[in-house]
């Protein structure tokens, strides 16, 4: 059941990835790489898009998880069945790429390594979908962000922005503020806020993360001249 189980929760998307003009690039594992853009897109909607590939790719979790339980019954309570989604915008290598022995078409480029970055740093926030600032930029109004932090990935030494994909529009001002103050080192503004956060919304895991990281700020004051960035040097 468990390989019928992997086939159900893959199948679905390739489907949500194409029907928003994606390609599904390979499967590797327990993760599924996919591109965008010209000539499959305009340039001015291939962000969109693939937020909503994001967004369809997040629906079909939870249908799958009514799914399972179904199934499986009580047994369903011990699978942690979830997913991560890192999308990243840029200028990328596309081609056969390999030697002669073995090719395969496929992407390379920083945006492409960020995107793998950006999957794996949802497990700090207990996020499930964060985007690049490009994509944030590009996506405009026709979708939900919150700004989430500013973070140094492996390979890079300039710290890049990151937003949260929402599938409504979040709660106005308070993470905001918090985030605020929190780069100003302002502390107990930042700490209100990000509780009044938890309050709202018991779930909001990036709220916790924060007020983690502030009480081991307050006793390990950052050295003079931070930017409120927050190493990610581990691949």
């Amino acid at each position: 059941y468990f390989v019928c189980m992997i086939n159900g929760f893959f199948s679905p998307m390739p489907e949500a990835i194409s029907s928003n003009r994606g390609v599904v690039n390979k499967f590797m594992c327990d993760s599924v790489m996919a591109y965008g853009g010209p000539p499959f897109t305009s340039p001015d909607e291939h962000a969109t898009l693939a937020c909503n590939a994001a967004l369809s790719a997040l629906e079909h979790l939870y249908r799958f998880r009514v799914d399972v339980a179904e199934k499986l019954g009580h047994q369903s309570e011990s699978l942690d069945i979830d997913l991560r989604i890192g999308i990243s915008t840029g200028n990328m290598i596309l081609g056969n790429i390999g030697s002669k022995a073995s090719r395969s078409f496929t992407v390379m480029g920083d945006p492409v390594n960020l995107g793998s970055r950006l999957e794996g740093v949802n497990k700090t926030y207990g996020t499930r979908i964060i985007l690049s600032e490009r994509t944030r930029e590009l996506a405009g109004s026709a979708i939900y962000a919150r700004e989430l932090d500013l973070i140094r990935v492996q390979g890079k030494m300039e710290p890049t922005r990151i937003f949260e994909l929402l599938d409504e529009e979040p709660e106005a001002g308070r993470f905001r503020i918090g985030l605020s103050a929190y780069r100003n080192q302002d502390w107990e503004t930042a700490k209100h806020a990000f509780k009044s956060c938890i309050e709202e919304a018991s779930t909001d895991s990036a709220s916790k993360v924060y007020l983690q990281r502030i009480a081991y700020l307050e006793a390990n004051p950052p050295v003079s001249g931070w930017d409120g960035g927050w190493d990610f040097r581990a691949k």
